[in-house]
């Protein structure tokens, strides 16, 4: 708990600088390859490995995954204008064994405004991300480089709803981002700019 306590500290210490805030809702994870059928998964335990069943999957097999949770992201210079900011982000989210896993992270975002309402925006992260091991029961800490992509609605206040996607590369040190070519992370946010 104090370590959820510090990371909120940090995130919301950046409150004062910021000139623009998110708030996140993380969605459905995507298995990037192939996922194993009842057959292989069957010869994979036989031959003495392990292959998890998740329990918020949807569908047969384990591609696609609801994983619920929350963020928050301060946004530096950015406003609504085309250009390249700064931008701090926080999330709480949990893992696809339903574990608790925790990001915060901060880089450049670059936002184009396709017309005067939409905008699309890429950004790169370097990351702290912080997951339970599903085998030992052990938190492991690493830093992780979190490249995403999106897409925003700007209302004509100064409120914007966007979609994002972000790549997690696959890290044998966590079970959660150790799906056989990576993770796609899906996330739908609120924006408000000062």
């Amino acid at each position: 708990m104090i370590k959820v306590g510090l990371i909120l500290l940090c995130l919301f210490s950046c409150y004062s600088m910021a000139d623009g805030m998110g708030f996140y809702i993380t969605g459905i994870s995507y298995h990037l390859g192939k996922q194993p059928n009842k057959d292989e998964i069957a010869s994979i335990e036989s031959n003495g490995g392990k292959v998890y069943d998740f329990p918020r999957k949807i569908g047969n097999d384990c591609t696609f995954i609801f994983n619920p949770g929350i963020g928050i992201s301060y946004n530096y210079s950015a406003g609504k204008k085309d250009g390249l900011s700064l931008e701090t982000v926080g999330l709480f989210f949990q893992d696809c064994m339903k574990e608790m896993a925790y990001v915060l992270g901060s880089g450049p975002r670059y936002r184009y405004f396709f017309t005067e309402s939409w905008s699309a925006d890429a950004d790169i992260l370097l990351s702290v991300y912080r997951s339970n091991d599903w085998d030992n029961g052990n938190y492991n800490t690493s830093l992780t480089l979190f490249p995403s992509a999106g897409v925003n609605y700007h209302f004509d206040n100064q409120w914007s709803f966007g979609i994002k996607a972000t790549y997690s590369p696959r890290q044998q040190k966590h079970s959660s981002l150790s799906s056989d070519k990576g993770l796609i992370f899906s996330y739908a946010y609120i924006g408000y700019y000062f």
